[in-house]
């Protein structure tokens, strides 16, 4: 049986963050919802979910993150985007914004060819983000 989970250490890293956050994905908005809310996490964005979809341009175009910082009402430069992907890694790098990329040790190279900061625990990501 699949079972959707949410990533280790997640629920206790968003605990600890004292930052507007939202989540910006290239999936339809409903699937977005969705995997937010069989993973107990969709009070914490409700309100702050941007898709794709909403202004019909993908990843690696910046122009989701620049919606969703503008919907925020947070400038660009201000902004970090947290990535296991090198379309979303690109898509921050193109917005002008920081960079953080989510990825196993197997993936952190290729992440880290575009400049960014890898990590591999979410335990870390408070402390990145207060290092901005």
């Amino acid at each position: 049986m699949n079972c959707l989970l949410p990533v280790e250490g997640i629920e206790a890293a968003l605990d600890e963050i004292n930052l507007p956050i939202c989540v910006a994905s290239s999936g339809p908005l409903e699937k977005i919802k969705l995997a937010l809310r069989v993973t107990n996490l969709l009070p914490r964005f409700e309100g702050r979910i941007f898709s794709s979809y909403e202004i019909g341009s993908w990843k690696p175009a910046p122009d989701l993150f620049l919606y969703a910082a503008k919907n925020m009402g947070v400038q660009p430069s201000s902004c970090t985007v947290v990535e296991d992907s090198i379309l979303g890694v690109r898509a921050g790098v193109a917005a002008n914004m920081k960079v953080l990329g989510y990825t196993n040790q197997s993936g952190a190279t290729l992440l880290e060819s575009f400049g960014v900061t890898v990590f591999h625990s979410m335990c870390k990501l408070p402390c990145l983000l207060s290092h901005d």
